[in-house]
């Protein structure tokens, strides 16, 4: 946002003042229009550009003769503040105002005399000044209260006005004001004319600096989706997030629940046996009573026996009074147990109640109480830091509160979960966070997984130190292992920078033996939310063959099969994801629970690390047309490919749809990659209803991506499966995903006008089918379905007739194919629902439906011709532009593609393009896309090709 425009400056000691209305005056001298133009009468502008010519005259030679006195210098000076003055004055810088007062045009014509005695005398600035407060307009009138409240504006103002004038603020009246009650104005002081050449262009004023840091992480690491990275500069975004938004939408992600209008969460407290039994090996009972024995342990007993730790208060009046004492006793305990440093490693409890800790994208701050700030293999110091530290480097987080609020389960679940989230985006390798409590009294521990969250219950830290201690040596441990970090994936931190320099990630190879390959310099992409799958996809370099990999980290739920079945079955399928290794049963949450432990909130999730090959970036990065189109024709037969071997996606989304590497032939341009979510189609047809997964709006993510299970992907069934008014979903199958891919096409259209240039603002078509509530998203696919598509869905100048008629194309098959299942559900339909009549119904839409599938060959050949239409009119296209490239300006009788001529036999001339196209033009992708002036001529050339038969 441009700093407010400075008042008009004058030389010498220059009164700045203060009008109830204030007038925008261009720094540099030069008109600039306001953004709000003000509605003038016709008397009003007379009198404005009177009083204009009026001050332009005052200033002239021949009403000021004791100018030819004046030094060459001053005169220069004179100009330029004679200028300044007089475009104040002129209709062209209009106040912001709509109507101009008397007052403020009385104060103009002030200035405009200020400056002109100042350029005709010899007259010490400081007298001046004295003249100019005598000679103050009387009707300017006391200044508005919320400019003397708006501190910040003035400096801004003043700021301005020094980059004008080279004004330096003086102390003179710093004093003065706090001996005369403030009464007095803020003076500015001039640079001389020599330092600072008026007559020479002024230097814009250079900006407050602000900590820029070009750095490399994933695009979508805060969305749920495909490993996809780009480069950025640290600048605090525009999109934001309130803290109770993110506390609420955390508790929602780890299972809470709304009950009677308030947030719940059930069933996450554990056996109070449990925190006690952990991190023994950290520290006995003999080590831990010797401690506790020391002077300098702040640990002391009374005369009847009773402990506690005496640096904390006994009545807490405020939870700020808990960060200092509780600093103090974690890091005796640290130091006392060796747990500080070692020779790889350092631990240190710091008080950082005060100090913003930034989210990836800069989006957010947080700020946790107390953080055990740490250093080693999985730590670096954030990029954007004020003392060096942030999520990147810190062991673990307490929160301190009082005692009285330790039954806000809900609250302190969000408050810690939001600050634990970030923890595992930024430290990627993190198999669990932990997190403490501490109140005057109580300490609690919180565990976050992969399965959610539980909470131990709390502990007296007065009477039962010793859990306290070994939960504080736990949370501070130099064993990374204890931290919940995965250490198969390990850095080389430098120690000058501490920042990650390289690192590996071991898993088994091929051949089913350990094997290491070294991580790429691209960040991994992870999934934000705590809860789930918790992907995290590292990228790769075999030692041995320089080979670039893709490392999928993911944890299922122990009831799911692996995805590697799925990858096994889709082998040597084109347009499919290939698998080289994979490792399973690398982690389980039930591990990290007591020992019997059993909730009805409480899946466990098995971790698999997939070693696959790798590909392109996602159809977000498409570069032309012709690439995207052809990537999405060559997924959608490898879908129908996997089809044929009986496993089905069920998870095709935009971020799911990788492009090929460069120059892949037909067939592999476009990759369908992730099968966390296939199933087999010969399951039972009752098992193959549309899972229900959690939607959620990712906070720092923009407002066209989602975190997971995104409704605008979602075909009208699936939609329909999730409304309670469903009694029995119908099966998922092939046409769902087919009209899924539709939905990924429809994205893409209506939200680009170029490769990389993104559309202001989504229709609102598209901004329906983000909805997240799922009767919303499918009433509205519904009604787009039952009428023809609007204008300004998409931008047809730029995709053209080619895409145009791929995507009116494809929606008409959808049509059709939606009416079918509609027949097929109303035909299946019992008159009353009952337990028999459900399973009665299922039963009816698997006959129908597998009947509807045996002619879903039938579909994918119509979906793939239109596809190949559209491919062979980008390519024309491609051919036309090549050719005007080579040959601006062609002759009659040139035969390239716009003078083109037919010969008798109807064949289309195009000698110079068939020369440079290649055999594989057709399936490679061209960097650029034909010039929106060039449509028209495209789409005649292609009518004239159709009329001969040429393709």
């Amino acid at each position: 946002m441009p700093d407010p425009p400075a008042t008009v400056p004058d030389a010498g000691e220059v009164h700045v003042p203060r009008p109830r209305k204030r007038v925008r005056v261009d720094s540099t001298a030069t008109a600039q229009p306001p953004r709000t133009t003000r509605l003038k009468t016709k008397v009003n502008q007379e009198e404005e550009n009177a009083s204009s010519s009026e001050a332009t005259s005052s200033a002239t030679p021949a009403q000021s003769p004791r100018t030819r006195s004046t030094t060459k210098a001053n005169q220069e000076n004179a100009k330029a503040l004679t200028s300044q003055a007089t475009s104040s004055a002129t209709p062209a810088q209009r106040p912001r105002t709509r109507s101009t007062t008397k007052a403020n045009q009385e104060n103009a014509k002030a200035l405009i005399s200020q400056a002109t005695s100042f350029a005709t005398s010899k007259k010490d600035p400081e007298d001046i000044r004295k003249a100019s407060e005598n000679s103050q307009p009387s009707n300017i009138g006391p200044a508005p209260a919320a400019f003397k409240t708006n501190t910040k504006a003035r400096n801004r103002a003043r700021r301005s006005t020094k980059a004008v004038t080279g004004a330096k603020r003086t102390n003179e009246f710093s004093t003065a004001n706090s001996t005369e009650g403030g009464k007095r104005p803020e003076v500015l002081r001039a640079g001389s004319p020599e330092a600072i050449p008026q007559s020479e262009p002024l230097a814009p004023r250079t900006p407050k600096s602000v900590n820029r840091v070009a750095q490399s992480f994933p695009l979508t690491q805060k969305l749920g989706a495909t490993p996809v990275n780009f480069k950025t500069t640290g600048n605090i975004s525009k999109t934001k997030i309130k803290a109770e938004e993110l506390r609420t939408e955390v508790v929602v992600e780890l299972g809470g629940k709304v009950l009677d209008d308030k947030l719940v969460l059930e069933n996450v407290e554990t056996d109070p046996a449990w925190a006690p039994s952990l991190y023994h090996h950290l520290a006995s009972d003999s080590l831990i009573s010797d401690f506790l024995k020391k002077s300098d342990s702040g640990y002391e007993k009374d005369e009847k026996g009773v402990g506690r730790w005496k640096d904390i208060p006994k009545k807490l009046l405020k939870e700020s009074d808990l960060y200092a004492p509780l600093v103090e006793i974690i890091s005796r305990i640290l130091k006392e147990f060796g747990q500080d440093k070692n020779e790889a490693s350092t631990r240190e409890a710091l008080d950082t109640h005060a100090e913003g800790f930034k989210s990836t994208d800069f989006s957010l701050e947080t700020k946790p109480d107390i953080a055990i700030v740490a250093t080693g293999s999985s730590f670096e110091i954030p990029d954007v830091s004020q003392k060096g530290f942030g999520y990147s480097n810190v062991a673990s987080v307490f929160d301190a509160k009082p005692d009285k609020r330790r039954t806000e389960l809900v609250a302190l679940v969000g408050q810690l979960g939001s600050y634990c989230r970030q923890i595992f985006i930024q430290q990627p390798n993190r198999n669990f966070v932990r997190a403490l409590i501490i109140t005057e009294r109580n300490v609690c521990l919180i565990h976050f997984d992969r399965s959610g969250v539980y909470v131990s219950p709390y502990v007296n830290i007065h009477k039962d130190p010793a859990t306290f201690i070994r939960l504080v040596l736990g949370l501070s441990s130099l064993n990374e292992a204890d931290l919940g970090l995965d250490v198969s994936v390990k850095w080389t931190v430098d120690p000058e920078t501490g920042k990650k320099t390289k690192g590996t990630i071991s898993t088994l190879g091929p051949n089913g033996k350990p094997i290491t390959y070294n991580l790429a310099r691209e960040a991994p992409f992870i999934r934000v939310e705590i809860r789930g799958r918790g992907t995290t996809c590292w990228h790769a370099i075999d030692p041995e063959t320089g080979k670039s990999l893709l490392i999928k980290d993911a944890w299922r739920t122990s009831a799911r099969k692996p995805e590697t079945e799925y990858l096994e079955a889709a082998r040597g399928i084109n347009g499919i994801v290939q698998m080289i290794s994979a490792q399973d049963n690398c982690a389980q949450t039930i591990t990290y629970r007591p020992d019997g432990f059993s909730s009805p909130n409480f899946h466990n999730r098995i971790k698999l690390r997939v070693v696959l090959e790798h590909y392109g970036r996602t159809l977000w990065h498409f570069e032309s047309r012709l690439q995207l189109i052809a990537a999405l024709k060559d997924v959608i037969a490898g879908h129908k490919e996997l089809f044929k071997r009986e496993i089905l996606h069920r998870d095709i989304s935009l971020h799911n749809i990788l492009l090929g590497k460069p120059g892949a032939v037909a067939g592999l341009r476009g990759i369908l990659i992730d099968l966390d979510m296939a199933i087999w189609t010969y399951r039972p047809s009752n098992e193959m209803s549309p899972d229900k997964r959690t939607v959620l709006m990712n906070p720092d993510a923009h407002w066209f991506r989602y975190s997971k299970g995104a409704l605008i992907y979602q075909s009208i069934a699936v939609l329909m499966s999730q409304s309670d008014d469903c009694k029995a979903a119908p099966a998922q199958d092939c046409f769902d995903d087919l009209e899924a891919f539709f939905y990924v096409l429809l994205h893409i259209m209506a939200m680009f006008q170029g490769p990389g240039k993104l559309v202001k603002k989504p229709p609102p078509l598209l901004q329906d089918f983000m909805s997240t509530d799922a009767r919303s998203v499918w009433n509205s696919k519904s009604s787009f379905f039952a009428r023809p598509s609007k204008n300004g869905l998409y931008n047809k100048s730029f995709w053209g007739k080619p895409c145009v008629n791929l995507f009116e194309g494809y929606k008409l098959l959808l049509e059709e194919m939606t009416k079918t299942k509609d027949n097929i559900e109303a035909k299946a339909d019992p008159e009353e629902y009952t337990e028999t009549t459900i399973l009665e119904k299922v039963e009816a839409q698997a006959v129908l439906l597998e009947t509807m599938s045996g002619g879903a060959e039938m579909y994918y050949e119509k979906i793939d011709k239109l596809f190949c239409e559209a491919i062979a009119e980008l390519d024309c296209e491609e051919i036309e532009a090549h050719v005007m490239r080579l040959n601006p300006q062609p002759s009659p009788n040139d035969s390239g593609l716009k003078g083109g001529v037919d010969k008798p036999d109807g064949e289309l001339v195009i000698q110079e393009a068939t020369e440079k196209k290649t055999p594989q033009s057709e399936d490679t992708a061209v960097s650029k896309d034909t010039p929106d002036a060039d449509l028209a001529s495209v789409e005649a050339r292609n009518k004239q090709s159709e009329t001969h038969g040429e393709t």
